[in-house]
């Protein structure tokens, strides 16, 4: 199996795509709850263009750094948000926890691939006309 720093592939993907899509997802879903405009772009879905899955490997620099610095969220009790916080508070911090979890689960699942083969590829969907680059922060309108 050939692991270049950039392959593409039909759009099949793998648990780290997953795990990104269900970030996505969580996003959305906190978005939708969010009273004022977040200031970025809606995204519109991707009908009827092909997508492929890029999948860049990870340095064992990023694994350490990720596994240093491994997400956080400062939890707040169940009933100091009942008892002090509005309900638009609790439903925004509940998705804001949902997407934690989520971030976590993914940085985990690389390192735990990372751990088991020696290296660790992450993987983003893109269509033909989105350019992919080294940087996976520069897959145009991926995020």
């Amino acid at each position: 199996m050939d692991h270049k720093s950039n392959q593409a592939s039909p759009s099949e993907g793998g648990e780290i795509l997953r795990l990104v899509k269900e970030i996505r997802e969580a996003m959305a879903a906190r978005d939708r709850l969010s009273p004022k405009p977040t200031g970025k772009k809606a995204q519109t879905p991707v009908v009827g263009k092909k997508k492929k899955v890029v999948k860049r490997k990870l340095s064992k620099e990023s694994i350490d750094l990720m596994k240093d610095r491994l997400y956080t969220f400062v939890e707040i009790p169940e009933d100091e948000l009942a008892k002090y916080y509005s309900k638009e508070f609790r439903d925004i911090y509940a998705a804001k926890k949902v997407i934690a979890d989520k971030i976590v689960a993914y940085q985990r699942a690389l390192i735990s691939q990372y751990d088991a083969q020696g290296f660790a590829e992450d993987e983003t969907e893109v269509t033909d006309e989105e350019e992919v680059t080294d940087d996976k922060d520069k897959v145009e309108a991926a995020n």
